[in-house]
């Protein structure tokens, strides 16, 4: 396989650090590997065969042998508009696609396209084949060009806030030809420390956790927004200290772009209406990581600015988790949670990924993505 492209220049451009960019899509391509794309086609695409996966992975596999591979696919291209946060998993989500016999049109955020840019000519190097079947457009916002491209596609898959969907599904309405379409709009995550984690909290729990919090500057779906805490308001105060600690050890090694005047403007502003209501400010050292600790007296109104970590004292975590995140995404525990529960939370909240602490940003290819998935969507 050809070299992986250096993509630490494009820092900047992304809004990640270097180290940021590079973790990222270290653990990607971490989970290329044979075990876990045939687990992945299994759970999307049961009726492929393990034996037909080295096929899909090589780059000298013809666009009709796929086809072949691939008899219940039920679209033949896709337009897919990403968004500004997590590259790698947009990436992930284009290369994954695309072993399976379709076209993809790629129209990515402003702030990625140089970034998609170098990736695309990696691909003609390592995987020419796939790299033919996938088309890099500007990051324009011209409305009567996308709408031409939403026409002449088969599907729309969107990422990005609940007003980009409706924007893009606007646009597909009004075309002739309707596309299938695949939305993933904004989820929240959250972590649950239960009364008896509390006395069992170690040094690498709590790393573990700053860890999840940090990736990604906390854009992304998958980082936690909420951490529902069974204790006491001096064990939430004790442990939101901790955490500060551990932010500033994950900065040695993932450290921030310095934010812009106007985010730690916005920031500081939350923080201070934040008080207004009870809650206490703690504050890390190396990056610009922030802990609210809600007092629980009055109602919750999280502060949901980047590199800032809710801490939400209650009396039954799971029950505060169901009643304050309406859409999940991934929940955090110390230990796995009882199946009823994981039931629980996908069926009321929508939670599709349960993890460790640790892992929450870096889910396995067979993380069944929104509870959709991304090649399951494109078979009839």
């Amino acid at each position: 396989m050809h070299f992986f492209p250096d993509l630490s220049h494009f820092a900047v451009q992304t809004g990640y650090s270097p180290q940021m960019l590079q973790w990222g899509f270290e653990r990607m391509r971490a989970h290329w590997n044979r075990d876990e794309i045939e687990q992945f086609f299994a759970q999307e695409c049961p009726d492929i065969r393990a034996e037909d996966i080295p096929e899909l992975l090589s780059p000298e596999t013809s666009l009709s042998r796929r086809e072949a591979i691939f008899p219940d696919l039920a679209f033949q291209s896709m337009l897919i508009v990403t968004a500004s946060t997590v590259p790698s998993a947009a990436f992930q989500d284009i290369f994954t696609s695309l072993l399976a016999p379709i076209r993809v049109t790629h129209r990515p955020s402003g702030n990625q396209h140089a970034l998609f840019q170098a990736l695309h000519s990696w691909m003609r190097e390592a995987y020419p084949e796939l790299a033919s079947r996938w088309t890099l457009l500007p990051s324009d916002h011209d409305d009567t060009r996308m709408a031409e491209l939403i026409a002449s596609h088969d599907v729309l898959n969107v990422s990005g806030s609940e007003a980009t969907i409706r924007h893009f599904e606007t646009l597909a309405a009004l075309a002739e030809r309707k596309p299938h379409i695949i939305a993933h709009g904004h989820r929240l995550s959250a972590a649950a420390i239960f009364r008896h984690d509390i006395p069992e909290l170690t040094t690498s729990d709590y790393d573990a956790l700053a860890l999840d919090a940090s990736v990604w500057d906390q854009t992304g779906c998958l980082s936690p927004k909420f951490v529902f805490f069974e204790g006491s308001m001096t064990e939430a105060e004790t442990f939101a200290r901790a955490l500060c600690s551990s932010f500033d050890r994950v900065a040695e090694t993932l450290p921030e772009l310095e934010p812009e005047s106007a985010q730690l403007a916005a920031l500081n502003s939350a923080c201070l209406m934040a008080r207004f209501d009870g809650a206490s400010i703690f504050k890390a050292h190396r990056n610009h990581d922030t802990v609210v600790l809600h007092s629980g007296n009055a109602a919750l109104r999280p502060v949901l600015q980047p590199r800032t970590l809710n801490i939400c004292p209650v009396e039954n975590a799971i029950e505060a988790a169901l009643r304050y995140i309406p859409v999940g995404q991934a929940m955090a525990s110390r230990m796995p949670l009882p199946s009823d529960v994981e039931s629980l939370l996908r069926e009321h909240s929508g939670f599709n990924y349960f993890a460790r602490f640790g892992k929450m940003q870096d889910p396995p290819l067979t993380w069944l993505h929104d509870g959709i998935g991304t090649v399951k969507p494109l078979l009839s």
